[in-house]
């Protein structure tokens, strides 16, 4: 196992300036690509869950990114995960923080004590991370009932499709709250502002 992670963590760096050139039509750069090794890390299963937790505080941003990212792929298998994946949400960089919350997303169940550390994230200054929040919280069923506030908000946000994923956990949650939240959001709305006939989408 030693030699897969410290293969993954030169892999992912040799692949850095690459994955994160920014093009015109990728403000941003790719998600970490994923090498033989973390390839193979995410084959593994749950047996590579207990050293993909500790490079989760690697010194080096794109390799917590990565390991986030095969703990995703990892999916259910990752639950041990969790608690570990939760202190991450708190990570001082957008790509870790975007990794996490799709792997939290799939896990086979959320880790008590999530709801309130996703909620805070819905209000994340980067729009990735708040759509990754709210398609998170939609796992939540009716534990998520306390986002309900920070998801209203999520109604007036300034990106369309977290506008969506907002109204689409409100209605994942189905609490009393959750339903009359959205719908007083549906009664008052109006037709989308940035909406023409030259942008439909």
């Amino acid at each position: 196992m030693p030699l897969l992670i410290d293969t993954m963590r030169k892999e992912t760096l040799a692949a850095l300036e690459e994955t994160t050139a920014k093009t015109p039509d990728n403000a941003h750069g790719t998600n970490p690509t994923a090498g033989a090794a973390a390839r193979a890390l995410s084959t593994m299963g749950e047996a590579a869950v207990p050293a993909l937790i500790e490079t989760l505080d690697d010194d080096h941003w794109w390799i917590r990114a990565m390991s986030a990212d095969i703990l995703a792929r990892i999916g259910p298998g990752a639950q041990n995960a969790g608690d570990a994946l939760v202190t991450a949400l708190t990570d001082e960089h957008w790509w870790v923080r975007r990794n996490v919350l799709e792997a939290l997303r799939l896990l086979a169940f959320l880790p008590d004590g999530t709801i309130p550390a996703i909620t805070q994230a819905l209000k994340d200054p980067d729009n990735r991370i708040r759509r990754n929040a709210a398609l998170a919280i939609c796992r939540a069923g009716e534990a998520g009932d306390p986002a309900v506030p920070a998801l209203l908000d999520m109604l007036e946000d300034e990106d369309r499709y977290n506008r969506f994923y907002g109204a689409l956990a409100l209605r994942r949650i189905g609490t009393t709250r959750a339903r009359n939240a959205l719908l007083d959001a549906l009664f008052t709305a109006r037709w989308c502002p940035v909406t023409t006939s030259e942008s439909r989408y």
